[in-house]
């Protein structure tokens, strides 16, 4: 599947939208639960099946973010990550949790 100009700014849109959800929801929500994160994906150089290590009472967890920018009614699987590299989605790695 060729990347188009349209689907390079649809990924840096969806990027930017994980981002500010991480910032906005997630980590908050990491301090709620008394979690402390130990490392985020914004912080690595290459991409991770996960996207932060957080630690609850000296375990640690590996945590997969999701979030959606509207409620559509439905389960969402993300079985394929990438339809050009053939990358496989959260269903098939292995995450302590999914958020």
């Amino acid at each position: 599947m060729q990347q188009t100009e349209q689907s390079k700014t649809d990924w840096q849109k969806f990027r930017e939208f994980e981002a500010k959800k991480h910032q906005e929801f997630f980590k908050p929500a990491y301090d709620r639960l008394g979690m402390q994160i130990v490392w985020d994906q914004a912080s690595a150089t290459r991409a991770y099946p996960y996207d932060v290590i957080v630690e609850q009472e000296g375990q640690r967890l590996t945590i997969d973010e999701k979030a959606r920018d509207r409620e559509y009614g439905d389960f969402l699987v993300e079985v394929m990550q990438c339809l050009k590299t053939g990358k496989l989605g959260w269903i098939y790695h292995k995450v302590d949790k999914i958020f």
